[in-house]
């Protein structure tokens, strides 16, 4: 499979799904059945995928007890903009999402 700096065309597209889910301080938080819906994949998947960006440091999980997980984002904002708007790796999937933003209010504490 084609790899984009370092990551699956799989992990590259959730990464960029991810993206549009942001707040202001890099994080988001959508359920990972949200994730599997908007990517047309299965649960197993995407968790795969994250594992994927977690182990290659493009992504935090911050996890709260009865809540869902935090996705903080270690990647340039600006450069993952950029580099989401560019083709898929691989030529065959894309980014989705349709560029929603996270309106929800941002954690409580700011993540470090």
């Amino acid at each position: 499979a084609a790899k984009r700096k370092g990551l699956s065309s799989r992990a590259w597209s959730v990464l960029c799904n991810l993206a549009t889910y942001a707040n202001k301080n890099d994080s988001c938080w959508p359920k990972i059945q949200t994730l599997a819906a908007g990517e047309g994949a299965s649960r197993s998947t995407i968790n795969r995928a994250i594992r994927e960006l977690v182990d290659a440091g493009y992504v935090e999980r911050v996890e709260r007890p009865g809540y869902c997980n935090i996705w903080r984002l270690l990647w340039d904002p600006l450069d993952l903009k950029v580099g989401c708007a560019s083709p898929p790796p691989s030529g065959g999937l894309s980014v989705t999402g349709g560029g929603v933003k996270n309106d929800m209010p941002p954690p409580v504490a700011p993540l470090e």
